[in-house]
């Protein structure tokens, strides 16, 4: 699955490994969880969720292709996701990846768009959401476990603020 350098990089720090489980909250298009099955050789499990159906079929796509066999994918809200995961199981992961939906500003030389889109009140909003997805995943980690909150965007609300709230 072929990717940019800085797509690269949550997984090059989280190193998953076989027989791992690890959550991959926000999933699609599925470049990372490509990536972490390759990592653990296809072995242990990875939960990939992806709350919009449309981006589920894109997900599903570069898994197939990629040949991925270990990974369950799941189409819930995030927070709802952990939310249940934490109630009616008894479920930690090794590793989680909160890849969170964001401005992307740091996508802005491909994807000109954005700009257009681009205003504080949704930077505030998706702020917000962020904390929310992040925190949720937080509880489902084991002790000793990591996670990695990352975005392609540039704003501290996103993303140094983000970290402040969960510390």
């Amino acid at each position: 699955y072929v990717q940019e350098v800085s797509s690269m990089l949550p997984m090059l720090a989280l190193k998953p490994k076989k027989d791992e489980i690890i959550l991959d909250l926000c999933a699609s298009p599925g470049s990372k969880t490509t990536q972490a099955a390759a990592m653990m050789e296809n072995s242990g499990t990875i939960i990939a969720n992806e709350v919009s159906l449309g981006r589920i079929r894109i997900l599903n796509s570069n898994l197939e292709r990629s040949g991925v066999m270990n990974t369950i994918v799941t189409h819930k809200d995030g927070v709802q996701l952990c939310k249940r995961l934490s109630k009616k199981t008894n479920l930690k992961f090794d590793k989680i990846l909160v890849d969170a939906p964001c401005s992307g500003e740091g996508t802005l030389r491909k994807s000109p768009k954005t700009f257009l889109i681009w205003n504080l009140k949704m930077i505030e909003k998706l702020s917000r959401i962020q904390k929310k997805l992040a925190s949720s995943a937080l509880k489902l980690l084991k002790v000793g476990g990591e996670m990695i909150y990352s975005t392609c965007t540039l704003s501290p609300e996103e993303n140094e603020e983000v970290i402040d709230y969960l510390i």
